[in-house]
């Protein structure tokens, strides 16, 4: 943790092929095309930091490939990362002291699932926006989000929803007075009782947005405005 796991520099290449790897932290050391990776199609895990800068995640524009896998995070404690302009495929949050911030705009093309822990779309006081396939939050698990913009775009194939709320006391979703912004293209299915702004802008016009409550009182409350721009609410 006093440097970094994986670091590549101006005319490096990492290809990670198949396989799983575990680093401590990584780090994309320079926004140039001559920094080259490729992550692994399986799985990636980070678990730790680098203690000097506070970062389990720090890319920055490359030639990156995401390779379609998946980025678990287990480090225990605070840390940010940072994507850069760089968007990884699924992410995946899972330790229960670990408080991963957001230290700028992120993009993520699959799905991201907190499964404990906490993900805070901000670091020192400054909010990020936030993009993502599928969004779901796992019992105990929080989302504390932007008060920015977090977009969802597409479902999540195991549980064909776009937004799974899991915990049903409340504390799950932190809104931040922040706006989600639903942009999928097919019927959409989103379980979460409390929003604060929401904006519905469905692929088509005849897509359906159907929203369940999450904690089982069959009340759905928007604290802002609703906005429904183009589908079926």
């Amino acid at each position: 943790s006093s440097t970094w796991g994986l670091q590549v520099e101006r005319g490096g290449t990492f290809v990670g092929g198949s396989g799983t790897h575990t680093f401590g932290s990584f780090k994309l050391g320079a926004a140039h095309a001559d920094v080259k990776c490729t992550l692994t199609s399986g799985v990636t895990t980070i678990d730790d930091e680098k203690t000097g800068d506070n970062y389990s995640l720090y890319l920055q524009d490359s030639t990156f490939d995401d390779a379609n896998g998946t980025v678990t995070i287990t480090h225990n404690g605070d840390a940010r990362f940072q994507l850069g302009g760089e968007p990884l495929h699924n992410v995946i949050i899972n330790h229960a002291d670990c408080s991963m911030q957001m230290s700028s705009d992120a993009v993520i093309n699959g799905d991201l699932t907190i499964t404990a822990g906490e993900l805070k779309g901000s670091y020192g006081g400054t909010h990020y926006d936030l993009t993502v396939g599928s969004l779901t939050i796992a019992d105990g698990a929080t989302y504390n989000a932007t008060s920015g913009t977090t977009t969802i775009t597409s479902e999540n194939s195991g549980t064909g929803m776009a937004w799974n709320n899991v915990e049903t006391d409340g504390t799950a979703f932190v809104h931040n007075k922040g706006l989600v912004k639903f942009t999928t293209n097919a019927h959409t299915v989103v379980e979460e009782s409390t929003f604060y702004d929401l904006t519905v802008h469905m692929g088509a016009d005849t897509w359906d947005f159907e929203i369940r409550d999450s904690d089982g009182d069959n009340t759905v409350t928007i604290l802002g405005d609703l906005t429904i721009a183009r589908g079926e609410f």
